[in-house]
Protein backbone atom coordinates (compact mmCIF):
# COMPACT_ATOMS: atom_id res chain seq x y z
CA UNK A 1 0.00 0.00 0.00
CA UNK A 2 0.95 3.37 -0.84
CA UNK A 3 -0.67 6.35 -0.16
CA UNK A 4 2.12 8.58 -1.94
CA UNK A 5 1.38 12.24 -1.17
CA UNK A 6 -0.60 14.77 1.27
CA UNK A 7 -3.22 14.85 -1.90
CA UNK A 8 -3.87 11.81 -1.87
CA UNK A 9 -8.01 11.81 -1.60
CA UNK A 10 -9.71 9.38 0.65
CA UNK A 11 -13.23 8.11 0.84
CA UNK A 12 -15.54 9.78 3.43
CA UNK A 13 -17.16 6.02 3.91
CA UNK A 14 -14.27 3.80 4.85
CA UNK A 15 -11.16 5.97 4.96
CA UNK A 16 -8.94 4.43 1.43
CA UNK A 17 -7.23 6.43 -0.72
CA UNK A 18 -9.07 6.82 -4.00
CA UNK A 19 -6.86 6.74 -6.72
CA UNK A 20 -6.88 7.97 -10.46
CA UNK A 21 -7.34 4.43 -12.17
CA UNK A 22 -4.27 3.11 -13.00
CA UNK A 23 -1.60 5.41 -11.42
CA UNK A 24 -0.35 3.20 -9.05
CA UNK A 25 -3.63 1.35 -8.26
CA UNK A 26 -3.31 -2.18 -6.40
CA UNK A 27 -7.07 -2.94 -6.57
CA UNK A 28 -9.07 -1.52 -9.34
CA UNK A 29 -12.31 -0.85 -6.94
CA UNK A 30 -10.07 2.25 -5.39
CA UNK A 31 -10.22 3.81 -8.56
CA UNK A 32 -14.05 3.60 -8.86
CA UNK A 33 -15.68 6.65 -7.45
CA UNK A 34 -18.93 8.62 -6.69
CA UNK A 35 -19.37 12.44 -5.90
CA UNK A 36 -22.39 12.60 -3.31
CA UNK A 37 -24.30 16.21 -4.07
CA UNK A 38 -27.39 17.93 -3.40
CA UNK A 39 -29.20 19.31 -6.39
CA UNK A 40 -29.43 22.94 -6.12
CA UNK A 41 -27.00 22.83 -3.53
CA UNK A 42 -29.64 23.22 -0.87
CA UNK A 43 -30.41 20.79 2.25
CA UNK A 44 -34.28 21.01 2.06
CA UNK A 45 -36.53 19.22 -0.62
CA UNK A 46 -34.06 18.27 -2.98
CA UNK A 47 -32.58 14.79 -4.18
CA UNK A 48 -29.13 13.73 -3.08
CA UNK A 49 -27.20 12.96 -6.57
CA UNK A 50 -24.62 10.09 -6.89
CA UNK A 51 -22.00 11.30 -9.95
CA UNK A 52 -19.78 8.83 -10.74
CA UNK A 53 -16.41 10.57 -11.40
CA UNK A 54 -12.89 9.73 -11.89
CA UNK A 55 -10.10 10.91 -9.70
CA UNK A 56 -7.53 13.12 -11.48
CA UNK A 57 -5.32 13.91 -7.91
CA UNK A 58 -5.91 15.07 -4.93
CA UNK A 59 -9.87 16.42 -4.55
CA UNK A 60 -10.45 16.78 -8.50
CA UNK A 61 -12.42 14.89 -10.11
CA UNK A 62 -13.72 13.89 -13.77
CA UNK A 63 -17.53 13.63 -13.84
CA UNK A 64 -18.35 10.97 -16.27
CA UNK A 65 -21.53 12.79 -17.35
CA UNK A 66 -19.99 16.26 -18.87
CA UNK A 67 -15.69 15.82 -18.29
CA UNK A 68 -16.81 18.60 -15.85
CA UNK A 69 -13.75 18.95 -13.51
CA UNK A 70 -14.70 19.98 -9.89
CA UNK A 71 -13.35 20.05 -6.53
CA UNK A 72 -14.73 17.80 -4.10
CA UNK A 73 -14.68 18.80 -0.04
CA UNK A 74 -14.36 22.48 -1.52
CA UNK A 75 -14.26 24.97 1.83
CA UNK A 76 -15.50 27.90 -0.41
CA UNK A 77 -18.32 26.16 -0.09
CA UNK A 78 -19.04 27.18 3.47
CA UNK A 79 -16.22 30.93 3.15
CA UNK A 80 -18.80 34.16 3.62
CA UNK A 81 -16.20 35.61 1.23
CA UNK A 82 -17.62 33.33 -1.82
CA UNK A 83 -20.56 35.11 -3.14
CA UNK A 84 -21.72 32.13 -6.03
CA UNK A 85 -20.49 29.30 -3.78
CA UNK A 86 -19.88 25.91 -5.49
CA UNK A 87 -21.82 22.87 -5.10
CA UNK A 88 -20.39 20.31 -2.28
CA UNK A 89 -19.16 17.17 -3.25
CA UNK A 90 -18.38 14.61 -0.75
CA UNK A 91 -16.71 11.42 -2.44
CA UNK A 92 -16.78 7.56 -1.86
CA UNK A 93 -16.02 4.41 -3.23
CA UNK A 94 -18.48 3.27 -5.15
CA UNK A 95 -18.38 -0.33 -3.35
CA UNK A 96 -18.90 1.73 -0.24
CA UNK A 97 -21.99 3.48 -1.13
CA UNK A 98 -23.03 0.32 -2.08
CA UNK A 99 -22.36 -1.33 1.19
CA UNK A 100 -23.91 1.78 2.75
CA UNK A 101 -27.11 1.03 0.95
CA UNK A 102 -27.53 -2.67 2.37
CA UNK A 103 -26.64 -1.72 5.57
CA UNK A 104 -29.53 0.90 5.24
CA UNK A 105 -31.95 -1.99 3.29
CA UNK A 106 -31.08 -4.56 6.17
CA UNK A 107 -31.61 -1.82 8.92
CA UNK A 108 -35.55 -0.88 7.11
CA UNK A 109 -35.80 -4.43 7.41
CA UNK A 110 -36.23 -4.23 11.55
CA UNK A 111 -38.20 -1.23 11.47
CA UNK A 112 -35.48 1.81 10.99
CA UNK A 113 -37.74 3.55 8.73
CA UNK A 114 -36.33 7.09 8.83
CA UNK A 115 -32.51 5.69 7.65
CA UNK A 116 -31.65 6.89 4.56
CA UNK A 117 -28.35 7.85 2.15
CA UNK A 118 -29.76 11.51 2.98
CA UNK A 119 -28.92 10.94 6.78
CA UNK A 120 -25.50 9.46 6.20
CA UNK A 121 -25.25 12.74 4.06
CA UNK A 122 -26.19 14.36 6.92
CA UNK A 123 -23.26 12.83 8.76
CA UNK A 124 -20.44 13.03 6.38
CA UNK A 125 -21.74 16.93 5.85
CA UNK A 126 -21.12 17.45 9.33
CA UNK A 127 -17.70 15.71 9.40
CA UNK A 128 -17.20 17.93 6.24
CA UNK A 129 -18.04 21.25 8.55
CA UNK A 130 -15.92 20.10 11.63
CA UNK A 131 -13.12 19.55 9.71
CA UNK A 132 -12.45 22.21 7.72
CA UNK A 133 -12.88 24.83 10.89
CA UNK A 134 -10.45 27.67 10.00
CA UNK A 135 -9.22 25.55 6.75
CA UNK A 136 -8.94 27.73 3.53
CA UNK A 137 -8.11 24.55 0.74
CA UNK A 138 -10.52 21.91 -0.25
CA UNK A 139 -9.70 18.61 2.26
CA UNK A 140 -8.60 15.60 1.06
CA UNK A 141 -9.85 13.86 4.41
CA UNK A 142 -12.20 13.80 7.13
CA UNK A 143 -12.10 12.89 11.07
CA UNK A 144 -13.53 9.92 12.07
CA UNK A 145 -14.06 9.34 15.69
CA UNK A 146 -12.42 5.47 15.46
CA UNK A 147 -9.86 6.07 12.96
CA UNK A 148 -11.59 3.84 10.28
CA UNK A 149 -11.05 1.59 12.50
CA UNK A 150 -7.24 1.18 12.08
CA UNK A 151 -6.65 2.31 8.15
CA UNK A 152 -6.12 6.28 9.31
CA UNK A 153 -2.59 5.45 10.62
CA UNK A 154 -1.92 5.11 6.89
CA UNK A 155 -3.71 8.05 5.78
CA UNK A 156 -0.96 10.71 4.22
CA UNK A 157 2.10 8.34 4.84
CA UNK A 158 4.19 7.39 2.23
CA UNK A 159 4.98 2.91 3.02
CA UNK A 160 5.83 0.44 0.40
CA UNK A 161 4.87 -3.36 1.21
CA UNK A 162 7.73 -5.49 2.56
CA UNK A 163 9.57 -3.16 5.01
CA UNK A 164 6.90 -4.05 8.08
CA UNK A 165 5.53 -7.41 7.78
CA UNK A 166 2.48 -6.50 10.13
CA UNK A 167 1.97 -3.38 8.38
CA UNK A 168 1.74 -5.69 5.32
CA UNK A 169 -0.89 -7.56 6.41
CA UNK A 170 -3.02 -4.99 7.73
CA UNK A 171 -2.63 -2.92 4.23
CA UNK A 172 -4.17 -5.91 2.51
CA UNK A 173 -7.21 -6.44 4.20
CA UNK A 174 -7.87 -2.68 3.81
CA UNK A 175 -7.05 -2.67 -0.19
CA UNK A 176 -8.99 -5.95 -0.38
CA UNK A 177 -12.19 -5.68 -2.57
CA UNK A 178 -15.43 -5.81 -0.07
CA UNK A 179 -17.87 -6.65 -2.53
CA UNK A 180 -16.63 -9.33 -4.85
CA UNK A 181 -14.57 -11.88 -2.94
CA UNK A 182 -13.45 -14.83 -4.21
CA UNK A 183 -13.52 -18.42 -2.56
CA UNK A 184 -15.98 -16.80 -0.20
CA UNK A 185 -17.66 -19.65 0.90
CA UNK A 186 -15.02 -22.14 1.00
CA UNK A 187 -13.05 -19.52 3.13
CA UNK A 188 -16.00 -19.24 5.50
CA UNK A 189 -16.78 -22.79 5.81
CA UNK A 190 -12.67 -23.87 6.57
CA UNK A 191 -13.36 -22.59 10.05
CA UNK A 192 -16.31 -25.24 10.78
CA UNK A 193 -15.44 -27.05 14.02
CA UNK A 194 -16.89 -30.62 14.55
CA UNK A 195 -19.24 -30.66 17.74
CA UNK A 196 -17.27 -32.91 20.23
CA UNK A 197 -18.99 -34.96 22.00
CA UNK A 198 -21.94 -35.18 20.02
CA UNK A 199 -24.87 -33.98 20.44
CA UNK A 200 -27.34 -36.49 22.12
CA UNK A 201 -30.55 -37.41 20.70
CA UNK A 202 -32.36 -36.54 23.48
CA UNK A 203 -30.69 -33.68 25.26
CA UNK A 204 -31.03 -33.67 29.44
CA UNK A 205 -31.82 -29.86 28.94
CA UNK A 206 -35.34 -29.25 29.76
CA UNK A 207 -35.54 -26.12 27.49
CA UNK A 208 -33.25 -27.96 24.88
CA UNK A 209 -35.74 -30.55 24.34
CA UNK A 210 -38.60 -28.45 23.86
CA UNK A 211 -37.43 -26.72 21.67
CA UNK A 212 -36.32 -29.53 19.64
CA UNK A 213 -39.35 -30.64 19.44
CA UNK A 214 -41.09 -27.57 17.82
CA UNK A 215 -41.73 -27.05 13.97
CA UNK A 216 -39.07 -26.29 11.53
CA UNK A 217 -41.22 -23.36 10.95
CA UNK A 218 -40.96 -21.72 14.95
CA UNK A 219 -37.36 -22.54 15.35
CA UNK A 220 -37.27 -20.43 12.26
CA UNK A 221 -38.96 -17.53 13.46
CA UNK A 222 -37.03 -17.67 16.66
CA UNK A 223 -33.70 -17.42 14.76
CA UNK A 224 -35.21 -14.39 12.89
CA UNK A 225 -35.46 -12.75 16.24
CA UNK A 226 -31.48 -12.50 16.38
CA UNK A 227 -31.09 -10.10 13.34
CA UNK A 228 -28.53 -8.76 13.50
CA UNK A 229 -26.70 -10.79 16.18
CA UNK A 230 -23.99 -9.21 17.63
CA UNK A 231 -21.49 -9.80 19.71
CA UNK A 232 -22.70 -13.09 21.27
CA UNK A 233 -20.86 -15.29 24.03
CA UNK A 234 -18.54 -17.53 22.25
CA UNK A 235 -19.87 -20.31 24.39
CA UNK A 236 -22.39 -22.38 22.53
CA UNK A 237 -25.75 -23.16 24.05
CA UNK A 238 -26.94 -26.23 21.35
CA UNK A 239 -30.47 -25.21 22.55
CA UNK A 240 -31.10 -26.02 18.84
CA UNK A 241 -30.05 -28.05 15.85
CA UNK A 242 -26.99 -27.44 14.10
CA UNK A 243 -29.43 -27.41 11.25
CA UNK A 244 -31.12 -24.49 12.47
CA UNK A 245 -27.83 -22.67 12.76
CA UNK A 246 -27.08 -23.72 9.37
CA UNK A 247 -30.06 -22.11 7.62
CA UNK A 248 -29.74 -18.52 9.29
CA UNK A 249 -26.29 -18.40 8.19
CA UNK A 250 -26.90 -19.55 4.50
CA UNK A 251 -30.31 -16.87 4.55
CA UNK A 252 -28.18 -14.14 6.18
CA UNK A 253 -31.03 -13.58 8.56
CA UNK A 254 -28.34 -13.27 11.71
CA UNK A 255 -25.27 -11.86 9.71
CA UNK A 256 -26.68 -9.48 6.81
CA UNK A 257 -23.16 -8.11 6.13
CA UNK A 258 -22.76 -12.08 5.13
CA UNK A 259 -25.82 -12.50 3.33
CA UNK A 260 -23.69 -13.85 -0.37
CA UNK A 261 -22.80 -17.04 0.56
CA UNK A 262 -23.32 -20.09 -1.90
CA UNK A 263 -26.24 -22.41 -0.31
CA UNK A 264 -25.23 -25.13 -2.49
CA UNK A 265 -21.70 -25.48 -1.22
CA UNK A 266 -23.15 -25.13 2.08
CA UNK A 267 -25.30 -28.03 1.48
CA UNK A 268 -22.50 -30.25 0.02
CA UNK A 269 -20.34 -29.77 3.12
CA UNK A 270 -22.88 -30.58 5.43
CA UNK A 271 -23.52 -33.74 3.39
CA UNK A 272 -20.15 -34.97 2.60
CA UNK A 273 -19.09 -36.26 5.74
CA UNK A 274 -20.82 -37.75 8.73
CA UNK A 275 -19.29 -35.04 11.05
CA UNK A 276 -21.82 -33.22 13.06
CA UNK A 277 -20.76 -29.76 12.39
CA UNK A 278 -20.64 -26.71 14.96
CA UNK A 279 -22.46 -24.31 12.90
CA UNK A 280 -23.12 -22.50 15.98
CA UNK A 281 -20.01 -21.94 17.04
CA UNK A 282 -19.23 -20.53 13.51
CA UNK A 283 -22.13 -17.71 13.42
CA UNK A 284 -21.42 -16.86 16.95
CA UNK A 285 -17.69 -16.22 16.12
CA UNK A 286 -18.37 -14.36 12.99
CA UNK A 287 -21.12 -12.01 14.79
CA UNK A 288 -18.01 -10.87 16.68
CA UNK A 289 -17.69 -7.03 15.58
CA UNK A 290 -14.05 -7.36 15.93
CA UNK A 291 -14.02 -10.07 12.53
CA UNK A 292 -12.32 -7.53 10.75
CA UNK A 293 -8.80 -7.25 12.98
CA UNK A 294 -6.40 -9.18 12.38
CA UNK A 295 -5.52 -12.10 14.74
CA UNK A 296 -9.24 -11.40 16.30
CA UNK A 297 -11.52 -14.47 16.27
CA UNK A 298 -11.31 -16.46 13.16
CA UNK A 299 -7.70 -16.28 11.40
CA UNK A 300 -8.85 -18.15 7.86
CA UNK A 301 -11.52 -15.45 6.51
CA UNK A 302 -10.81 -13.57 3.02
CA UNK A 303 -9.37 -9.83 3.33
CA UNK A 304 -12.38 -8.81 1.53
CA UNK A 305 -14.96 -10.38 4.10
CA UNK A 306 -12.92 -8.39 6.96
CA UNK A 307 -12.91 -5.14 4.76
CA UNK A 308 -16.42 -5.76 4.39
CA UNK A 309 -17.41 -6.07 8.00
CA UNK A 310 -14.89 -3.07 8.66
CA UNK A 311 -16.89 -1.21 6.23
CA UNK A 312 -20.31 -2.55 7.72
CA UNK A 313 -19.39 -1.55 11.03
CA UNK A 314 -18.50 2.19 10.39
CA UNK A 315 -21.40 2.71 8.37
CA UNK A 316 -23.47 1.42 11.27
CA UNK A 317 -21.73 3.86 13.64
CA UNK A 318 -22.75 6.66 11.31
CA UNK A 319 -26.39 5.46 11.26
CA UNK A 320 -26.43 5.56 15.17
Amino acid sequence: MTFPEEMTMYCTICGGPIFEPGANNPSPWLGQALLLGLEDNQDINTALLEKPAVNKGGPYFELAENNQIVTACDTATRSPFVRSKPPLYIPTHADCLDIAKRVIESNQKRGAELESLRHIWQVLKARFIASSTNCRVPLTKFYEPNGYYGICKFQGMEWEPGEDADLNYEAQHFEANPVQISGLTELVLSNLQAINPPMPAFPSHKLAFCLQQMPPEIIGRIMQQLNPLADPPLQCTLLVWPAHWRQALVEGSVLPWLSNLDAEAVREKEESSSTVWNWELLVRQLAQSTIHEPGKVLENLPMGLRNRRRIWRLVEDILA
